[in-house]
């Protein structure tokens, strides 16, 4: 009976403290009720020969879809060759940009670009169907923080993430050329997920090559990414005035 009562006092002990389980499905539900969500990013890419490396800050909205994120307000900054910023807002099939005046361009979506195509997480864009799926099974390490989230860590390549996401993602900050995780080199990575099964924060790192105008490799990221607000009902609107400019 006492070893009994041992056993049943552990197993009652190891279900209060089990860590919340990831819940790919909590993403699905964001998805199609087409909430809002606010995500804080930086990141930083270094050529391996460099001492320092350019790094890049954007806050904003992000707008869901069952598809993914489809829409988004974000401003990005960076203190490369001085402080600059830059204002994107996406939605009803347009990109404006405060290029002053505010320019209106066509929203263009292909096999490299990413839904939200100024978005610079989208290296590792957990809102991608499949993404998160993906490190999730690559996980070789969980455990919890304490603050209510559990850590899952892994390295996954490049190629798979792409095959994931369904296209090769790209990151388009200003001063940067268009540049992509290296395909066949291993990326470490970390995703906090909290008790709701959504992702709170994400951290990456590994090589980059940028692809246009031609391959160059030699290219080092880092990127962290924190997600604030689920289930947000921020409406993202278009400027009142601006551009055509595409």
């Amino acid at each position: 009976m006492t070893r009994f009562l041992v056993a049943l006092a552990a197993v009652l002990t190891l279900t209060a403290c089990a860590p919340p389980s990831p819940d790919v499905a909590a993403l699905d539900h964001e998805f199609a009720r087409r909430s809002t969500v606010r995500v804080d990013v930086e990141l930083t890419v270094r050529a391996d020969d460099a001492p320092a490396g350019h790094t890049f800050r954007q806050r904003g909205v992000l707008k869901l879809s069952p598809s993914g994120a489809d829409g988004a307000d974000l401003v990005l900054e960076s203190s490369h060759d001085g402080p600059r910023s830059l204002h994107s807002i996406q939605t009803g099939g347009h990109v404006y940009y405060d290029r002053p005046p505010w320019s209106r361009m066509p929203l263009v979506v292909d096999e490299v670009t990413c839904d939200v195509p100024s978005y610079i997480g989208c290296l590792v864009d957990v809102l991608r169907p499949g993404v998160a799926e993906a490190l999730l099974a690559a996980s070789v390490s969980t455990a919890p923080d304490g603050a209510g989230t559990v850590r899952h860590s892994g390295v996954i390549t490049g190629d798979r993430l792409h095959q994931a996401a369904g296209k090769r993602l790209l990151s388009l900050p200003m001063s940067v050329v268009p540049a992509a995780l290296s395909g066949d080199a291993e990326h470490s990575w970390s995703m906090w997920i909290g008790a709701d099964g959504l992702p709170r924060r994400v951290q990456a790192s590994g090589p980059m090559s940028s692809v246009v105008p031609e391959p160059v490799s030699g290219l080092f990221m880092t990127v962290d990414i924190r997600f604030h607000d689920w289930g947000g009902s921020r409406t993202i609107s278009a400027p009142a005035d601006y551009i055509d400019v595409g």
